[in-house]
Parts: structure tokens; C-alpha cells; sequence
């Protein structure tokens, strides 16, 4: 008996407190109607956000039989995404009241849109719906650079970019450094990743993490390294390196960064005339090395023995690293097996190894002399050709 008498005094409350404040201050049923959208300003500047505030209303049905299922974020909203050419929808939120308007209920709801702007110059909020209401457009002016009274170094986030050379050959190793810089407390944040459709990007080992300050102001540093090889020659232009997140200030507040920061062109050379290798290898460092032969190279008719090559350079991916020949004498054959290729990332580049195996024997009584190999190279560094070389062995 209790529990029955209970539910309906619940509901019956709830309704009261709906019912009466709106009965005090009931209003003509066409304000049910409007859409208004409102931006904290119609001026800023590149990399800030806008706040936009859309209000709206709709007669609601909501009576003892579905009081406590009535689900409110289940509503219609405005088509917002009418925005996205020019802004992006960073972030959302709603906020809903309900009164009453000739007997009828009105829910009037207000949406809240974090929104950044892709370009500068003029840009347009259009005329967005929300069931049967519109609102009218409005115009923003987004402005280049920064506001007068906010140096670089004073904002909450910033990204710096750096090259470790002013141009390349082609082909050849550039590192590159992506600094982000910011302040407060990080809730959420996305860093974007170099892109160039003819450039192989790797990435140089895990982001450090640690504090530096810029004109007496205290920063968080994220900072990624990359190796990268422009695979044409010409210039190298890279797309902008974007960052956008929200963080928490020292007093609790919540704020959206949003910050990009592009790449100097660089310079592509290409392969110079005076190298004279089959395959164009740029790098800082390049070596041969063997090993498994017998230190008197004498060798039984039949007798099995392994010899090792390893090719090591400095600032090249593996993959670009040449077959080495496997000439061999008459009377001497030799089984090769299959090639390992490794590449290492370290902080300073790549540095890559090819490493060819071959079970050689003999299978005439005699002198044999197995050939010189050479790889030709060309020093980064020392912008010359360079040449590798095993000698022959009798």
C-alpha cells in the first residue's frame, strides 16, 4: 500500500513544480519558434576559438506515463554541421529548461559549440534549422597572426619545427624536430604526424617529455623526432604540423588550444653528375666488412665454409641498401642464402645493416681468386663520392 501511494505523490510533485513557476509568467505560444545563434565575439584571431550559443524551443509531451522515462538528450538538434567548411566542431554541450505556455509544455534548450576557424578573412555562420525555426546568418572576421597583447611565448600552446640541414640531395636523411609547448593541466590533446606524399617519414624512437622555460614563462614540452627522405628533387614543402586540446588552467578553467606551425622549404638536390655507382647511397657513414674465410684462405676440395658480408651505413633506411654481388671463381660454387635487413632508430638517424651469407665450395683443386667488392657512396657530409671496397681474395 505504501509503495502505491508513493509513486503518484512523486509524479504529482514533479508536474507541480513544472506547472507553477510557468503559470506565473506564461507567454504568447509563438515564442516556441525562434532560433537564435549568438558568437562571443565576430572578431579574432587565427588559432583561437569561437564560442557559439544556439537557443531554441519545442513544445514537449511529457505526462505521468512517461515522466521518469522522458529522456531529454534524446531531442532534436540544430543542423550545426552546416558549419564545417570553414570551422571546426571541437566541442559541445546542451542545457535544457522546461516551462509551460498556454497549457503546454516547452522545453527551451541551449547548445553551446566550441568552434575553430580553418581559414582567415570572412567567414559566414549560415542560417541553421531547428524543426520548423531558422536563424540568420552571421558574418565572423578571423585575422592573421596573434592579438597585440599576446607575444608567442605567452600563449598557452605553441609548436616550434626544426631541420637538421638547409637543403638535402635527394634521398638523403633530413631530421626533424616537432616541439610543442604548453601550459596548464593536458586533459585531451592530438599532435598531428609529418605527411608528404613523396617523402618516407619514419619516426625516430618514443616522444620525450620535459619543462623548459621561454622568456621566464614555465612550459610542458612534447617533443617528437623524425627522419625523413624526399624521394624527388625540387623543393620539399610539408603540410602544417596542427595541435589542438583542451587543458586546465591554475584556476580550475577550462581552455581549448589550437595551434599549427610549418616547415622552412628545403631545398632538394639531385643525384650529382659525378657519381659513378649504380645505386645513389647518401649517407654520413657507409662500411664493409667480411668474415669466415680461414686467415690462410686454404681450403679443401669439398670442404664447406661460410662467408659473411655486412654492409652498414650511416643515415640510410634498410631498404635501401643494394644486393652485394656474389661473383664467384670457376671451380667455386657457393649457395647464398637470404639476405637480412635491419634498420636502426636512434635519436642522431637511422643507421641500417645488409648482412649476405654464402656457403662456398670448392669443387676443383687449384688457385681461385674471389673478386674485389665495391660499393660507391656518396659522403653527406663531405659532399664527395666514396667508395667501400673488400679486396679480392687468392
Amino acid at each position: 500500500m505504501v509503495k502505491r501511494l508513493m509513486i503518484p505523490a512523486v509524479c504529482l510533485f514533479l508536474l507541480t513544480a513544472f506547472w507553477l513557476p510557468a503559470q506565473a509568467q506564461a507567454q504568447p505560444h509563438t515564442q516556441a519558434r525562434q532560433l537564435t545563434v549568438e558568437p562571443d565575439r565576430t572578431r579574432l584571431y587565427e588559432g583561437e576559438v569561437l564560442t557559439l550559443t544556439v537557443k531554441g524551443s519545442m513544445e514537449i509531451d511529457i505526462n505521468l506515463g512517461n515522466l521518469f522515462d522522458f529522456d531529454m538528450s534524446s531531442l532534436p538538434k540544430p543542423d550545426i554541421e552546416k558549419v564545417e567548411p570553414d570551422f571546426e566542431i571541437l566541442a559541445q554541450n546542451q542545457q535544457y529548461s522546461i516551462r509551460t505556455v498556454n497549457s503546454q509544455m516547452v522545453g527551451e534548450i541551449t547548445w553551446t559549440y566550441q568552434l575553430a576557424p580553418k581559414t582567415t578573412g570572412e567567414l559566414t555562420i549560415p542560417a541553421l534549422t531547428f524543426k520548423d525555426a531558422v536563424s540568420e546568418p552571421v558574418t565572423v572576421e578571423v585575422v592573421d597572426g596573434s592579438p597585440p597583447d599576446q607575444a608567442a611565448p605567452g600563449r598557452d600552446s605553441f609548436i616550434e619545427l626544426s631541420a637538421d640541414k638547409d637543403e638535402v640531395y635527394v634521398q638523403e636523411q633530413l631530421i626533424l624536430t616537432v616541439r610543442l609547448f604548453f601550459r596548464g593541466n593536458l586533459i585531451r590533446g592530438e599532435l598531428s604526424e609529418p605527411t608528404h606524399p613523396h617523402v618516407i617519414i619514419e619516426s625516430l624512437g618514443r616522444q620525450q617529455e620535459f619543462s623548459r622555460y621561454r622568456d621566464g614563462v614555465r612550459y610542458r614540452v612534447v617533443e617528437r623526432r623524425y627522419a625523413i627522405f624526399p624521394q624527388r628533387p625540387g623543393t620539399l614543402k610539408l603540410p602544417p604540423v596542427r595541435f589542438e586540446g583542451q587543458a586546465r588552467d591554475a584556476s580550475g578553467s577550462l581552455r581549448f588550444l589550437r595551434d599549427s606551425e610549418e616547415l622552412f622549404e628545403v631545398p632538394v638536390k639531385d643525384v650529382p653528375a659525378q657519381f659513378s655507382g649504380d645505386t645513389w647511397l647518401p649517407a654520413t657513414g657507409l662500411s664493409l666488412e667480411e668474415s669466415g674465410l680461414p686467415p690462410s684462405l686454404e681450403v679443401a676440395t669439398g670442404e664447406n665454409i661460410t662467408r659473411e658480408i655486412r654492409l652498414t651505413a650511416a643515415g640510410l633506411p634498410g631498404e635501401a641498401l643494394p644486393p652485394l654481388p656474389d661473383t664467384v671463381p670457376d671451380g667455386l660454387r657457393s649457395y647464398p642464402e637470404e639476405p637480412e635487413r635491419q634498420t636502426e632508430t636512434t635519436p642522431a638517424g637511422l643507421t641500417s645493416s645488409l648482412k649476405q651469407s654464402v656457403a662456398l665450395v670448392p669443387v676443383e683443386a687449384g688457385q681461385m681468386t674471389l673478386p674485389a667488392i665495391r660499393i660507391y657512396w656518396w659522403d653527406t657530409e663531405a659532399d664527395r663520392e666514396r667508395v667501400a671496397v673488400i679486396p679480392e681474395k687468392n
